[in-house]
């Protein structure tokens, strides 16, 4: 856990390693807010934007880095249907916050910023070449690329992942059935057979749930590769099914003395085999 000032919010967007903290949907206090509120003006990155100028008036942010909700990105993502109008509106948000933070003298930020607004540079003049080049405007395409050819990189990046995602699609399309076994921790996995075995370790108290977060994307990584057949083997193992994104049957085999919990939480069962 450790808490996340302005600069170090606007830092994560800028970095692989970190991940952007943009994508967090925080707990916030309600009488914390005041009369903040989201702009409206900005479609995409809103949360971003909403989040930073909460950190700009003061609020702290405490980031506890367990595992508490499941983001899927996908193709129809609102997020992946950027657009030259889109990045404008982000820009125009940006600058209005770089403004205050240079009246206010953080410098810090300032600086974070400076970057930001680079890379929103660069995503801008890559929506206008993918633009001209959609568009077949050859010409103007060219002359994007003359301007910024660190653009070409980015072009070569797009065509390779969507070229990924083709190839996953037909590889899911054409793929068996992939049966999964989530088992308690302490338990010995069945005899060895088909199924991709998982171990399902204790969430822990006083630390981040490291384990859990590993877990979560092994499974999104399998429901991308198929259709899941999941067999969970004790009642402890059940918290697991939180992160699947989704799966074809569920199966659970309880031990003895367990009984099934009584939540709301849990994705419809197909079979509940009590202990013998």
């Amino acid at each position: 856990p450790r808490h996340i000032d302005a600069a170090w919010f606007v830092r994560s967007d800028l970095s692989r390693s970190l991940g952007s903290l943009g994508y967090c949907k925080p707990l916030i206090r309600r009488g914390a807010l005041g009369a903040m509120r989201y702009d409206e003006t900005v479609a995409i990155g809103e949360d971003f934007d909403f989040c930073l100028r909460l950190l700009m008036h003061g609020l702290t942010f405490l980031l506890w880095p367990d595992p508490t909700y499941l983001y899927r990105r996908h193709a129809a993502s609102l997020s992946h249907r950027l657009s030259v109008d889109h990045l404008q509106r982000q820009i125009a948000a940006h600058d209005r916050l770089a403004d205050r933070a240079t009246h206010a003298g953080a410098s810090k930020l300032s600086a974070t910023l400076v970057d930001r607004r680079r890379m929103l540079d660069r995503a801008i003049a890559y929506e206008r070449l993918v633009a001209a080049i959609k568009g077949r405007h050859a010409v103007t395409a060219v002359g994007h690329l003359l301007r910024r050819p660190a653009l070409i990189t980015d072009l070569a990046r797009s065509l390779s992942e969507r070229r990924q995602r083709r190839r996953a699609g037909v590889q899911t399309r054409q793929s068996d059935v992939i049966h999964v076994r989530l088992i308690a921790d302490g338990l010995s996995p069945p005899a060895a057979g088909d199924a991709v075995d998982l171990t399902v370790p204790p969430m822990p108290v006083d630390r981040p749930a490291t384990g859990h977060a590993q877990l979560a994307g092994r499974l999104a990584a399998l429901f991308g590769e198929g259709a899941l057949d999941v067999t969970v083997t004790g009642a402890d193992a059940l918290v697991a099914l939180g992160y699947l994104p989704g799966a074809r049957r569920i199966a659970v085999d309880l031990l003895p003395g367990e009984v099934l919990p009584d939540v709301a939480v849990l994705p419809p069962l197909d079979a509940v085999t009590p202990a013998p």
